[in-house]
């Protein structure tokens, strides 16, 4: 479905660009690059031969650049360009993205954009990989909630939050429902049918959770040195810190080899690699419209499926002892009200699995507690997150 003058009012988008100076220049070295005329071309052919223009709307992420396309007939589309010049890797990642949502489309109701054309680009036609999609007739969450006053740690207005998270729970059930029978990236074969590839980094496909942690903690490097980790960390727990950081990946590897952890069997979810409200388009009142930029997702073991980013807390246990009350609570009021809104998300996601007449897979991998700190813990490994990741192993395998 395209959004069309003739059906409703364009709506008004909120792009920008970051101002940020490296994604500035990668946005104009993209827009100049990029051969928009021939992306047009492809745009009129696919909508029956429509005239097609590129407007000078665009705004711009880490990644990719987004811009308005316009057909004669009052239709617009979106172009998305990836902001490198076009590479294997650029290629394999565009291919991945594009069979996930597909998947996501054909077998399930989850709210994603409709996929119109895509290329994975050359220097001698488009210059830059893209994929032509659907308008969807709303904002990122970031950009709609930009101008409220911040009473809280939320950056959702209050008025709206309670929308917000429901609609997305809505949508997190869907996602959830789409499986595979092993852990990696999504692909489609010659004859349509949805298979699973490798993982960059990883490798794979694999069959259970533990040999995709085994290869995971083989692979997975942490990004910071011990130099760097004694000069941002001032504290006298930072030769602890240092030893459990760097035993992690070793310790993780024999948690999984025990079969204390990593045991549910597939098949096995999608998980969504950046969840934050940047990445969800929503209506004025912030009802959910769609999930976009799904770069670099894959099917995941169950221990690995965690709140949306905008949800998630650092796991207590890589936090110092101090910050938490004789019963484990927090004490930072920022903290309590965001694990409130996880049960508020998590009673949520039940009533959606009933309602659609789901199994509770994903709301009873929310609800457990130790289930959620271990899925951060190997999230945030490879972020740089800071933490006693030694205390934090050493619960798990005592446990």
């Amino acid at each position: 479905m395209s959004s069309k003058k003739d059906d409703h009012k364009l709506p008004t988008l909120k792009w920008t660009i970051p101002d940020i100076s490296s994604i500035r220049a990668k946005a104009d070295d993209c827009i100049k690059r990029t051969n928009w005329t021939y992306i047009c071309e492809v745009a009129s052919r696919t909508n029956g031969g429509q005239p097609c223009k590129a407007l000078p709307k665009y705004t711009s992420g880490g990644t990719s650049l987004a811009r308005l396309l316009e057909f004669q007939d009052g239709t617009y589309w979106v172009a998305r360009v990836q902001l490198l010049e076009p590479t294997l890797e650029t290629s394999r990642r565009l291919q991945n993205e594009v069979d996930t949502i597909t998947l996501l489309k054909t077998n399930t109701r989850a709210p994603v954009p409709r996929i119109f054309a895509f290329n994975h680009g050359d220097m001698h036609t488009a210059g830059s990989a893209f994929v032509l999609l659907e308008l969807l007739p709303g904002n990122s969450a970031m950009d709609e909630a930009d101008g409220y006053h911040r009473t809280d740690w939320g950056l959702i207005p209050l008025q709206y939050r309670q929308t917000f998270y429901r609609s997305m729970a809505a949508a997190h059930v869907q996602i959830a429902s789409a499986r595979l029978p092993l852990i990696g990236t999504v692909s489609r074969d010659a004859d349509g049918n949805f298979t699973v590839g490798p993982i960059p980094g990883i490798g794979g496909p694999f069959d259970t959770a533990a040999s995709f942690i085994r290869a995971w903690a083989a692979n997975i490097k942490y990004p910071y040195s011990e130099a760097d980790l004694r000069k941002y960390i001032n504290s006298p727990l930072i030769d602890e810190v240092i030893k459990g950081t760097y035993e992690l990946p070793t310790r993780l590897a024999n948690l999984a080899v025990s079969g204390k952890r990593f045991t549910r069997p597939g098949p096995f979810p999608i998980r969504h690699p950046d969840l934050f409200h940047n990445n969800v388009v929503v209506t004025e009142s912030f009802d959910v419209l769609g999930i976009i930029d799904w770069g670099g997702a894959y099917t995941v073991p169950w221990e690995l499926i965690d709140f949306p980013c905008f949800l998630s807390t650092v796991p207590r246990l890589l936090n110092p002892p101090s910050q938490y009350n004789e019963a484990g609570q927090p004490l930072n009021p920022n903290e309590i009200g965001m694990l409130a809104d996880e049960k508020d998300y998590v009673a949520m996601v039940q009533e959606e699995e009933q309602r659609s007449k789901v199994d509770s897979m994903l709301s009873q991998t929310l609800a457990d507690r130790d289930t959620q700190d271990l899925a951060g813990i190997v999230h945030l490994f490879p972020q740089g997150k800071m933490g006693l990741y030694g205390r934090a192993l050493d619960y798990f395998e005592n446990i």
